[in-house]
């Protein structure tokens, strides 16, 4: 059986050889990791190198190139719109060339080519003036019609004829009168204007028996042959009765669109 003296020292060569072993397991084990960290920051640098070198680049800009660069873009932009205005206004024109070819080719009747030139800014389109005068044949009197998407309808009549321009009474005037009929019913009345530019017009004496007047297109009746037959004013709206007389009358809304005419045709008498 060992001593105290002699176990003592067994346990402490045991305890410096575990000691010397722990050392040297710690050095491998550190250059074991070592040897990993390197290899692995080799194969990261080796397959991020061109986005590190992107980002270099990008960091050595200087705001004198960064400033172009936006002076740049915002001129493709300022240019890019103008392209796109350039192309509304070629659209505008083939417009008004397709109107004046409609204006031309569709009307069967002699007329007189007129390009609206003004009208009266205090009572706007109650009246227009016309580029053509009694030099070119117009008379007072004689009506005048336009076209909208291939229909042709009433826009007035002359109202004073003088030798190079001419005056148009419209029919939202409230001096005006038309013979007119309601669809295809024996509808037959008076339409008047209200003085007010794109309000609703007024068909008088329309007897009070009638029905299905509502939505149906306005014409001109020919009847006091001021007007030709058959040409479009709108569309019926309304019907207004009283409780008493013999007769009814009906709202109209106008076919034109006013701010999108630019010629009209002047029809001879």
């Amino acid at each position: 059986m060992l001593s105290k003296k002699k176990l003592g020292f067994f346990f402490i060569a045991l305890l410096c050889l575990l000691m010397a072993a722990n050392y040297f397991l710690d050095n491998k084990i550190s250059l074991f990791l070592k040897k990993t960290n390197v290899l692995t920051l080799n194969a990261l640098q080796e397959n991020f190198s061109p986005f590190w070198q992107f980002v270099n680049d990008f960091k050595k800009l200087s705001n004198y190139e960064i400033k172009n660069e936006i002076a740049y873009l915002r001129n493709e932009n300022f240019l890019l719109k103008n392209q796109i205005n350039d192309l509304k206004i070629y659209e505008k024109e083939n417009q008004e060339l397709k109107e004046l070819l409609t204006l031309k080719t569709n009307s069967q009747q002699d007329h007189i080519f007129s390009k609206i030139i003004s009208y009266d800014p205090q009572n706007q389109f109650l009246s227009l003036v016309v580029d053509k005068g009694e030099a070119a044949g117009v008379k007072s009197g004689s009506p005048v019609i336009a076209f909208q998407k291939e229909q042709r309808f009433l826009v007035g009549f002359v109202l004073l004829a003088g030798e190079e321009t001419s005056l148009i009474q419209t029919l939202f005037h409230k001096d005006t009168q038309i013979a007119v009929t309601i669809g295809g019913s024996q509808a037959k009345g008076i339409l008047r204007g209200k003085n007010y530019f794109q309000e609703s017009l007024v068909i008088e004496f329309i007897d009070i028996n009638l029905t299905n007047l509502i939505n149906q297109p306005v014409f001109t009746s020919g009847l006091g042959q001021k007007y030709p037959a058959d040409i479009l004013i709108g569309k019926s709206t309304k019907t207004i009765k009283k409780n008493y007389g013999l007769f009814q009358q009906v709202e109209v809304l106008p076919y034109s669109d006013f701010f999108k005419i630019k010629y009209v045709l002047i029809l001879k008498k």
